[in-house]
């Protein structure tokens, strides 16, 4: 059996270099190229059968004249190949050399951390500490031929001995590190890793600049804006906002990952110690189970990292037990906790069931509003896992094999269903994830057969190592930090942002492109001229209007206009294109009369007339005069093949109900005092429009049910317009159904209250008695008995 292994592992690591050769060939250096065959020939060696060496040097042959690396690199291969044969201890020095070429070209710190691992990982594996200061001697000698790279290869030399020695001073100390701090500091190898890698992608909003990021995870819930409150997520709302004002963005978040792999790993270590397996194994199984920890979603990778912990406490029913279990329920941050528990306490025999009602319990809170609002499908989008495929019909293989050998059946099937429900798509696949996983280990942990578990692991390393070494990390553009730039200097408004990294927006985002001030598209911000106002339209009255209000004037396309007092020239650049110019009101304005366009042109057969109301565009054509009884946004005036550098003399006037007639073109003076100013705010979950007007105005809300509103401090109608003298107003839209969230909370404290005394009475004996005998259950009990009996 442990040469069938031993087989099996080498054909396992040949097989590995291959497939990340081909996926990875372009992105591999030299360096790569050289480290990963170094890393399969000191595993075969130390771990499997040093004979399929031979199998590399094979497998290296044809890569090499493929993607042109020097012949020298064969060379390498195979003298690393053939000493390691022979001298078996030389395999440690090459698993150190693969390893300095891997982080050849990290900053200090990043190596500083690389070898502090490294050492841990050397100690852990009773592997011999003089392979690093072989390593360092060597790197030395080849930093004195590769002048290029005397000064990368000597800091990386300095390490290995710098490192080398201080592992064979740990080593050979009489003091020995506390039994109870081993596995503590252990864990620590993944956490320390991971500041070696890039950030995922989806850390990108996690910036002091981003309004989501300031109010959006918990606090907007205001239709008509693209965000969505993640109730559930609320402790890492407070977490990340403390990380990030305390440090930096980068150090926020990798500061954040790191803990989440470190809970990871001590928690699934509590959960697996209940397994009756050597130490060894129970570290290798919870560093291989924070390896595939889901990063890329920050709420499920909470679940996930809490999960084991959470089983760990649900073995016995005391109140110590029960008081943390809750504690850590509230704190899971994300829909698919309670479930994933659920579906693990029953695979696992040793959890008591009653905690999968407590797991509910302690998710009211966000479960009640959820089922009473319709949980914003938008949110899912923070619910990711791996992506590739390819993943999970690997662990699938896993899961037959180790299917076939456990103990514990169900969770072998349950493993495989659940893969298959993965592999399938089928809905909310994702959120089963951190269940497949655990009951992965699980079923691997209870088989008899130990030879097998080396195989089993190596296969999940390089499963999970495929995993973290494909998903996106975080490279955002220049463009992108371009228009949070110009975003920043502009007046609150809200923003159709139709490029990647919405999030990072410094104003709220909508998908209604009618609500939004700004428009970013292609990188470019500009002002949206069909902006109809959000949450209310404001409209002057017409006597403000017709002393106050004109029409702005721009080009749209193929066009060159010139502004006069009453009139403006519309020039077209090129002939026989469309030529079109854009007429804008400053505000929305009710017009109920006719609208007279002057315009020398004889031929109205190519002329045309689009006039934005609150019913959507509306076209004219072969005609100047447009009778209106509407609120008007914007006119627009198409030109279809006109003459090249044509001149067209425009005028517009307005014939009110009064039949008096405005010149709309004229350039009103400036007032001494701005004669309407409107600030929008985001403060407290609501939004805040502040209105200071020196003229009558008109306000009518858009509508939306889930809106209430208030004008200083009273409630107001949605489906009202309202007239407005003179004066400062303040303008309050809150959600309608903000009490929803209080009765799930509401919920939450009663569930723990009823649970409590549940446990109390449970895990007490002397109180339950009295209970028992208070309640007459004995005798309750009698009568039943008795009345079967009969």
């Amino acid at each position: 059996m442990e040469v069938n292994n031993k087989i099996v592992l080498g054909l396992l690591v040949q097989f590995s270099a291959a497939v990340i050769l081909v996926s990875f060939h372009q992105e591999l250096s030299l360096y790569y190229f050289l480290a990963i065959f170094l890393s399969g020939i000191s595993i075969n060696t130390l771990f499997g059968e040093p004979k399929f060496n031979l199998l590399t040097i094979g497998l290296a042959l044809p890569f090499i004249s493929i993607y042109s690396y020097p012949e020298f690199t064969l060379v390498i291969i195979g003298l690393s190949a053939i000493s390691s044969y022979y001298y078996r201890d030389f395999a440690q020095v090459l698993l150190v050399l693969a390893f300095n070429l891997f982080v050849l070209n990290f900053s200090d710190i990043v190596l500083f951390l690389s070898f502090v691992t490294l050492v841990i990982a050397f100690k852990l594996s009773k592997l011999d500490m003089r392979a690093i200061i072989a390593s360092g001697l060597i790197m030395i000698v080849i930093a004195a031929y590769k002048s290029a790279l005397t000064v990368t290869l000597g800091d990386v030399a300095y390490f290995d001995l710098l490192f080398g020695t201080i592992g064979i001073i740990v080593e050979g100390a009489r003091s020995k590190i506390p039994s109870k701090l081993v596995v503590p500091l252990t864990l620590l190898v993944i956490p320390l890793i991971s500041w070696l890698l890039p950030l995922p992608e989806t850390y990108y909003w996690w910036s002091p600049k981003s309004f989501f990021f300031n109010y959006g995870i918990i606090n907007v819930w205001l239709p008509g804006l693209q965000y969505f409150p993640l109730i559930e997520m609320f402790p890492i709302y407070y977490i990340a906002h403390f990380l990030v004002y305390k440090t930096s963005d980068y150090v926020a978040s990798h500061l954040f990952i790191s803990l989440i792999y470190y809970v990871s790993s001590l928690s699934s270590y509590l959960f697996f110690s209940s397994f009756n397996k050597p130490r060894r194994v129970l570290l290798i199984s919870s560093i291989l189970y924070a390896m595939l920890t889901p990063i890329t979603s920050i709420p499920l990778s909470v679940t996930y990292s809490l999960l084991p912990f959470a089983l760990y406490l649900a073995r016995i029913l005391s109140l110590r037990n029960y008081v943390i279990f809750f504690t850590i329920s509230l704190i899971s941050s994300s829909i698919a906790y309670p479930f994933n528990f659920a579906f693990a306490s029953v695979t696992n025999e040793k959890v008591r069931k009653e905690y999968i009602a407590v797991a509910f319990t302690a998710s009211l809170f966000w479960i009640i509003p959820y089922f009473l609002l319709g949980y914003p499908s938008s949110s899912l989008s923070f619910y990711t896992i791996f992506k590739p495929i390819a993943i999970y019909y690997a662990l699938f293989i896993v899961g037959l094999g180790v299917a076939f050998v456990t103990r514990n059946k169900v969770a072998g099937i349950s493993v495989l269903l659940s893969l298959a429900y993965i592999l399938f798509g089928l809905p909310y696949f994702y959120l089963i994830y951190p269940f497949v996983i655990l009951t992965l280990f699980a079923a691997l942990l209870s088989t008899e057969l130990n030879s097998l578990m080396p195989v089993f692991f190596i296969s999940i390393f390089l499963i999970s190592a495929y995993a973290n070494a494909t998903q996106p990390f975080l490279n955002i553009p220049s463009s992108a930090k371009s228009v949070v730039k110009q975003l920043e200097g502009l007046p609150f408004g809200l923003v159709y942002w139709n490029s990647s990294y919405k999030l990072l927006s410094p104003l709220p985002v909508t998908n209604i492109t009618a609500y939004a001030s700004y428009i970013v598209e292609n990188d470019i911000v500009t002002n949206n001229t069909n902006f109809v106002g959000y949450p209310l339209v404001v409209v002057l009255s017409q006597k403000a209007y017709s002393q106050y209000i004109s029409l702005n004037v721009s080009p749209l396309l193929n066009s060159h206009v010139v502004r006069y007092n009453g009139s403006f020239e519309w020039i077209v650049e090129q002939g026989g294109k469309e030529s079109e110019v854009a007429l804008t009101l400053n505000l929305p304005q009710r017009l109920v009369g006719n609208l007279l366009i002057v315009i020398n042109i004889t031929n109205l057969e190519y002329f045309y007339i689009s006039v934005l109301t609150n019913n959507g565009y509306k076209i004219y054509h072969n005609t100047t005069i447009i009778p209106l009884n509407t609120t008007v946004y914007a006119i627009d005036l198409i030109c279809y093949n006109p003459q090249p550098h044509q001149v067209y003399n425009v005028s517009i006037f307005y014939v009110n109900s009064s039949n008096e007639k405005l010149n709309l073109l004229l350039i009103p003076p400036k007032p001494s005092t701005p004669v309407f100013i409107q600030k929008d705010n985001f403060t407290d979950g609501n939004l805040m429009i502040q209105i200071t007007s020196e003229v009558s105005f008109n306000i009518t809300f858009n509508p939306d049910p889930q809106l209430n509103f208030t004008i200083n401090g009273a409630s107001a109608n949605i489906t009202q317009t309202y007239e407005l003298k003179p004066g400062k107003y303040i303008i309050v839209g809150s959600f309608a159904y903000k009490d929803y969230f209080i009765y799930g909370e509401y919920a939450t404290i009663a569930g723990f209250i009823i649970g409590f005394v549940y446990v109390v009475i449970v895990s007490h004996e002397n109180l339950r008695n009295k209970l028992y005998r208070v309640l007459k259950i004995e005798k309750i009990k009698r009568y039943v008995e008795s009345r079967k009996n009969k």
